[in-house]
């Protein structure tokens, strides 16, 4: 799996999916994060997300939908695009 967020939400889907998934690594849109480690994962560019295996990219971002489209138009099948919502969590 690859989190594709590393601010709060990151924060909370990494430590909610740790115990129940490989988490490659986190991508971000922040130039500022990438490449500089984030809970001792890797933040890389979201272009190198495809250079990576992996079954599911979950956004852990409020700006789920310009990600959504971005993860689509980089050629990422929407099967393995996920959202990691803590309200959704909270229902269960």
């Amino acid at each position: 799996m690859i989190l594709f967020g590393s601010g709060n939400l990151g924060d909370e889907a990494f430590e909610c999916y740790k115990w129940f998934y490989n988490i490659v690594c986190f991508s971000d849109n922040d130039p500022i994060k990438r490449g500089k480690a984030f809970k001792s994962l890797k933040v890389i560019h979201p272009r190198c997300i495809t250079k990576h295996e992996f079954d599911l990219v979950i956004i852990s971002s409020m700006f789920y939908h310009p990600i959504h489209k971005q993860l689509i138009d980089l050629g990422i099948p929407e099967r393995k695009i996920k959202c990691y919502s803590p309200l959704l969590l909270d229902l269960h």
